[in-house]
């Protein structure tokens, strides 16, 4: 194998990414499988890819990595993420490795990993370690197994669309749907699924293309909602769905042609699947008005850091019946705690047929209730800054409720935000929510002022 250099900067939160093949290359992921079955001790690994550059190369050098260390292999090929994880939990597999870069664009590569049971990993559970080992040079003075381990392929697909269709509930078909799969994962998946249950849908964007996609495959963009919400204009559909390249992530847009934030969806899929007594995970940057929802219902909400490592493993500790965050991560109990975005689509559909209402005129009084902002972002030197920054917030706001789960949270009657240090970018994150415009305006202006002073 060629000697390429390997850079240590790739491991990020949740994953590991960065471009390929000059910081993902086929190296690393030979000693990252390595690693993992190390510091693991695991016996037995499923390996699954997306459809990019590079993705299929840096599948054969973890597999190599990892049975050269003596463990064994299951490669289940081109699949989304959260079918990785359901095939992880319900085959019961020592741990997992999926080679995806998420919503990346072209030219970028990494992976996202699974321990024992149903632990994810984070930088500060597991990659943490798997980076210093190898930039120790550790590894290096570890023998390879004596025994070679083996490898054996499985296509699962079928397994996952009998579960999908099985788990959704209510009437499927009468509703005409725009579904963007933005030549991502989920696409081809998708169709089998839809077809199977009879939804009337149009699909756009729905055969793998990662490297020359028709949009950007990030579904909270704007410009990678352009085409289904042009589409469900034209067509008169009852709603779109944008996934994002790998799947686990589901945006939705109502006839009207407009985005549906996550915590609005997640309240939706609240109303339509708990019932009293059950837990709601969400992350702390869900609004009032999902919370007034969730206590009227008589269910018990959950608050998880940001990010859907910490949300997964919440929603496994509580047994929550559903979960979300802002950027589209929708978690179902049945799907293991995990991502189940293509679930979710059919479950909007079973909704919206219970309710026979537009799905406007369904999220007209959350609107009406709190004005919120999109997510602001900021950009500052060094971490720091930032840290200086949300003390000065802190402190500014300092007769309000506060929480330090994440960044700073400040409640009031009327208003609340929250500003945090990004796990992905270098920025820092504000959002907020209030009664009236006004007091939005007012406290957004505040906020700035002292993150950019």
């Amino acid at each position: 194998m060629a000697r390429i250099p390997i850079k240590m900067d790739v491991f990020k939160a949740y994953d590991v990414r960065g471009r390929y093949p000059e910081e993902v290359n086929e190296k690393l992921a030979y000693n990252i499988g390595r690693a993992m079955v190390v510091l693991l001790e695991a016996k037995d690994f499923l390996v699954c890819q997306d459809a990019r550059e590079g993705s299929k190369e840096l599948s054969d050098a973890l597999i190599k990595g990892v049975t050269d260390q003596g463990a064994d292999v299951t490669y289940a090929g081109l699949v989304t993420t959260p079918m990785f994880y359901y095939f992880k939990w319900k085959k019961g597999f020592d741990a997992g490795v999926i080679i995806t870069a998420s919503h990346l664009p072209r030219g970028f590569n990494g992976l996202k990993a699974v321990k024992g049971g149903r632990e994810f990993m984070s930088y500060n559970s597991g990659y943490k370690e798997v980076e210093e080992l190898i930039h120790s040079g550790g590894l290096e003075k570890i023998a390879l197994a004596d025994s070679k381990g083996t490898v054996k392929q499985e296509d699962y697909i079928n397994e996952y669309v009998d579960f999908v269709t099985k788990s959704a509930v209510g009437k499927l078909t009468g509703l005409k749907v725009v579904v963007d799969g933005s030549n991502g994962m989920a696409g081809p998946v998708a169709k089998q699924i839809l077809e199977k249950v009879g939804v009337d849908y149009i699909g756009l964007n729905m055969d793998y293309n990662l490297d020359n996609p028709t949009h950007g495959l990030n579904p909270i963009k704007r410009e990678a909602q352009k085409q289904v919400k042009k589409t469900v204009l034209e067509t008169g559909a009852a709603f779109g769905a944008v996934f994002d390249a790998d799947g686990d992530r589901i945006i939705f847009i109502d006839e009207k042609g407009e985005e549906l934030p996550g915590d609005y969806a997640l309240i939706l899929l609240t109303k339509y699947l708990a019932k009293p007594g059950d837990r709601i995970v969400h992350d702390l940057l869900l609004g009032r008005a999902f919370l007034d929802v969730v206590k009227s219902m008589g269910c018990i909400p959950v608050i998880s850091r940001v990010g859907h490592v910490f949300i997964k493993q919440t929603m496994i500790e509580n047994d929550a019946r559903v979960g979300g965050e802002i950027a589209g991560h929708m978690y179902l109990q049945e799907a293991g705690g995990a991502e189940a975005t293509i679930l979710c689509l059919l479950d909007m559909i079973g909704y919206l047929n219970k309710e026979q209402k537009p799905l406007s005129q369904l999220l007209a009084p959350l609107k009406e209730a709190w004005v919120k902002t999109e997510e602001l972002n900021y950009e500052l030197e060094s971490n720091e800054l930032k840290d200086k920054k949300i003390e000065e917030v802190a402190q500014e706001f300092s007769d309000g409720k506060q929480s330090r789960l994440d960044g700073i949270t400040v409640n009031y009657d009327d208003y609340w935000f929250n500003v945090r240090k990004s796990n992905t970018e270098p920025v820092l994150r504000l959002r907020a929510e209030a009664k009236t415009r006004e007091l939005l305006e007012d406290l957004v202006s505040r906020v700035e002022n002292i993150i950019n002073k």
